[in-house]
């Protein structure tokens, strides 16, 4: 008989044992589905944050955030305001690092590559720049230059910005 309820008590050490191993995996991939879209929605909030502060505190010349965030696969586009004096210049973008398969495109014009702009003085434009990155593309930062020409060749103004590509 002692031998029965020993088999009985190890049945059900064994089924509580499974029950529990369960409900802890589930609830360990609960945790971190919602914890991960919690971190992804931060991520935007922040994102939408500094880009208010871009439209409301803007250089008098020339403003261009300071860092994109891209995962491999991702596009983003990065927003380039210029404000002008009345004269006729061109804009480019100038790479100082390997792009290491990022492409990035400015209102079809390729990096490097200048583009004429004419902004009627006092007025201000809005340039759009695409920056895609490969599915293959290295995990780093890469550092453009973002240079402002007048008609005469002289730098109207330059700022530099990073796009930080992580997993």
């Amino acid at each position: 008989m002692n031998k029965r309820g020993a088999v009985e008590l190890s049945m059900t050490t064994i089924i509580v044992i499974v029950i529990g191993v369960t409900l802890l995996s589930l609830g360990l991939v609960w945790i971190r589905n919602t914890f991960g879209g919690v971190n992804e929605l931060t991520d935007k909030i922040f994102a939408i944050g500094l880009e208010e502060i871009n439209l409301n505190y803007r250089d008098p010349k020339l403003t261009v955030p300071t860092e994109i965030k891209l995962k491999p696969g991702q596009t983003k586009v990065l927003v380039i305001y210029l404000n002008n004096d009345g004269s006729t210049g061109s804009i480019r973008i100038d790479e100082d690092s390997g792009s290491g398969n990022l492409q990035i495109k400015m209102q079809g014009a390729p990096i490097g590559q200048a583009k004429t702009v004419t902004i009627p003085e006092g007025e201000e434009l809005e340039i759009r720049v695409g920056i895609s990155a490969d599915k293959r593309v290295t995990l780093d930062s890469y550092d453009y230059n973002v240079v402002v020409e007048d008609s005469d060749g002289k730098t109207y103004d330059e700022k530099g910005f990073f796009v930080t590509v992580e997993k």
